[in-house]
């Protein structure tokens, strides 16, 4: 399966990296919300900004230079270095965007402006290769992927500076082996992010060369996550990204089998299987909910799939073969996410060098509205995070 799933991703790869010009665009005072997205250059790293109509349609606002360094196109997979989800975040109440720097082991705060971006601060990361971020009532975390992998806690201030949190870094035991500066993302942990009730700090580990994917749970305790995780190993054997259904459930994608999981997560953060679906799509990888439904990115089929779940833990493909969308051969869509009124899909197309724009029909099926942005196709860029 992981050599299957490597020359999939590596086929689909493109070699001819070009770029329409992109312009300024003053913002709309009528804006509906904002997309960023991460130019993960390892020359510097950028966040590009476009504001967001209530249409969907994207303008671009302009990019703002994080101060740290990308890590460049992959190694192992080179459409995909980070091999993560939520690389960059924007808080529940828009008013801070996170984002990791790979290459420079740093993590950048933005304010969120009328303008578009401005720097708040940059910090180590407290460990080698940050890929994912969690935010919570004024926590954030880093997922360190590179080695043995870490996670590591800051407070937020309330002008967006990141100070550590004492004795909240916690070891994932992961020997993930590298790729010269890079580690081996089919390997490495892919990401972390709070549970609903904020109970439970949760961080998937692929395992695609070692055969063993793993789930970890920590208990949060004081913001703190407890000393020892609850570590689960899955079926598959790559669990990649991660969503919460309504229902508290989490929601993991495997790639290895392009299937969908919903786990109950009891009290002590063990997890109990409690359906299993799939998308009979190539590289499932990514995953996103607007509250009613469950939307993945399958790479290697440049498509979205659709899926509903229930309180008993069900799912249930929302068409007869899972596909709600359509990208279309060669755009490698990759990250994905939703606007917060839970009315818009955004792809980030690796392979076309567009985001996609979906809007979300009430039976969850979606409606391509065409493309936004411009950027160069397979050279790095990372993240994709929508208010």
């Amino acid at each position: 399966m992981l050599r299957k799933l490597f020359v999939v991703l590596m086929a689909l790869t493109i070699t001819l990296i070009g770029t329409a010009p992109v312009f300024a665009k003053a913002p709309d005072a009528a804006s509906a919300g904002a997309v960023y997205i991460m130019s993960n250059a390892a020359s510097g790293n950028q966040v590009l900004a476009y504001s967001r109509a209530a249409d969907g349609s994207l303008d671009y606002l302009g990019s703002f230079d994080t101060g740290g360094k990308g890590s460049g196109i992959g190694l192992t997979v080179p459409p995909d270095p980070l091999g993560s989800q939520n690389s960059i975040i924007v808080t529940p109440e828009s008013e801070w965007v996170f984002v990791v720097n790979a290459g420079s082991n740093e993590i950048s705060s933005f304010a969120v402006t009328s303008g578009g971006l401005s720097l708040a601060d940059r910090v180590s990361s407290g460990g080698n290769y940050p890929v994912s971020l969690a935010y919570r009532d004024g926590l954030l975390y880093v997922l360190n992927a590179a080695g043995d992998g870490n996670i590591t806690g800051f407070k937020v201030s309330p002008k967006g500076h990141l100070m550590p949190l004492a004795g909240s870094t916690r070891s994932l035991n992961a020997a993930t082996p590298a790729n010269g500066a890079q580690p081996q993302i089919l390997e490495s942990p892919a990401e972390v992010g709070f549970s609903p009730d904020g109970r439970f700090l949760v961080i998937t580990d692929k395992g695609g060369v070692s055969g063993k994917g793993l789930i970890h749970v920590f208990k949060v305790d004081d913001g703190r996550p407890n000393k020892n995780a609850v570590n689960t190993q899955t079926d598959g054997a790559v669990p990649f990204d991660f969503a919460f259904d309504r229902y508290g459930h989490l929601v993991v994608v495997d790639a290895s089998t392009g299937s969908v999981t919903a786990y109950s997560i009891g009290r002590n953060g063990s997890l109990r299987v409690k359906s299993v679906a799939f998308t009979g799509q190539a590289a499932t990888c990514w995953i996103a909910s607007n509250g009613r439904y469950l939307f993945t990115d399958n790479t290697g089929s440049g498509t979205l799939s659709g899926f509903q779940s229930s309180a008993s833990g069900s799912l249930t493909p929302l068409t007869a073969n899972s596909i709600v969308g359509v990208t279309g051969a060669g755009t490698l869509p990759l990250d994905m996410g939703v606007s917060h009124d839970g009315r818009f899909v955004y792809s980030l197309e690796t392979g076309a060098g567009a985001i996609g724009v979906f809007k979300v029909n009430a039976s969850g099926t979606l409606t391509s509205l065409g493309t936004g942005g411009s950027y160069a196709p397979v050279s790095g860029f990372q993240g994709i995070a929508v208010r």
